[in-house]
């Protein structure tokens, strides 16, 4: 035997003999969480954008007054449009565009809340524009004073 597998006993007690350990340098089976991180966004946005888009053409539904195919065809024609939206949507990469993305939607949801109760049903789709068009006026103002003070 050599060095590397013979054990000598340390204070009169018997050693086994081990064999060397081999380090493997093999890549675990499951990958780590950040590079998943841009794959979950992705679905995060589909996912928001398959509600949204449910949302928006349940809402022109009922605006137009058809009383069939609200759930029939509705639902799946906004989820697959919402779907796909929410997917480009979540290609954004740009924290600008991504800023403008999010004003866009806060805008909205305000502006929703607020024409729902006020004009119920009709009001949530003029309310929610009206909210959607102050956010990215709120947006192009943040930019703009964003742009000034970099030339500065």
């Amino acid at each position: 035997m050599d060095s590397t597998t013979q054990r000598i006993p340390r204070d009169g007690i018997p050693c086994e003999e081990t064999e060397p350990r081999v380090e493997n340098n093999t890549p675990s089976a499951t990958p780590p969480l950040l590079p998943l991180a841009p794959k979950l966004m992705l679905m995060f946005w589909m996912l928001l954008g398959a509600v949204a888009g449910v949302k928006l053409v349940q809402e022109i539904w009922r605006m137009a007054h058809w009383s069939t195919g609200d759930i029939a065809i509705a639902v799946p024609a906004g989820a697959v449009a919402g779907s796909i939206a929410g997917g480009l949507i979540g290609r954004i990469t740009r924290p600008s565009l991504l800023v403008l993305i999010m004003a866009l939607l806060a805008g909205w949801s305000l502006g929703a809340l607020a024409g729902g109760l006020v004009w119920a049903e009709t009001g949530q789709l003029s309310g929610g524009s009206i909210g959607a068009l102050a956010g990215g006026l709120t947006w192009t103002l943040w930019l703009l004073r964003e742009r000034r003070s970099a030339n500065q």
